[in-house]
């Protein structure tokens, strides 16, 4: 993801100074390039952030403040994704729910609470959390399970959290804990 460590080692400080360098270098060239600039001009921005990027490999502590401002942002915009992606997957589970569901009601003067008894499942099944028997969805992964579940079941809109559920896994923040191999137990 973009979070970087929060106690950067000397060459993460050089490798950061060099890839935002770079990165930088291709966003003004680009955009001096589409405003029409002449060529000698998009070759100087492109000069100017790659020479930012060498003082920030000779002199990684240079880079350690725009390093940890990079770390903050990325951490604030995490958040906001996370919470932007929960809602959209949101929207899209109580828009299907609104458009109707495949729910059968079988509501009769004797149950007037709709309930429908079910049978138990096979003995097979305990072992998973859902009704397929143990295995059967380890060997597929999760993307072609919801897949093969939701072409079964009728619930084709299902495939369309996919996308949003991948991004929100890849914006997780990832943390370590704070205790590490500093655990000890006294006996």
């Amino acid at each position: 993801m973009l979070i970087l460590p929060s106690q950067p080692r000397r060459i993460e400080l050089q490798s950061f100074s060099i890839v935002s360098a770079t990165c930088a270098a291709a966003v003004w060239g680009t955009v001096a390039g589409m405003l029409g600039a002449p060529l000698r001009v998009v070759f100087g921005f492109g000069a100017a952030a790659m020479l930012l990027g060498v003082a920030g490999w000779l002199r990684p502590g240079a880079a350690a403040t725009p390093y940890h401002l990079w770390g903050r942002l990325a951490r604030a915009f995490s958040r906001f994704a996370r919470v932007w992606l929960a809602g959209v997957c949101l929207l899209i589970v109580s828009l299907a729910g609104r458009a109707g569901s495949r729910m059968q009601w079988s509501r009769t003067p004797s149950q007037p609470s709709g309930w429908i008894p079910r049978g138990t499942l096979a003995s097979g099944a305990y072992a998973s959390q859902s009704d397929l028997p143990a295995g059967a969805s380890t060997d597929e992964g999760w993307i072609r399970s919801v897949f093969s579940w939701g072409r079964r079941s009728g619930h084709i809109w299902v495939w369309s959290l996919i996308p949003f559920l991948l991004l929100l896994n890849g914006i997780q923040l990832r943390q370590k804990s704070s205790l590490g191999g500093q655990t000890y137990t006294l006996y």
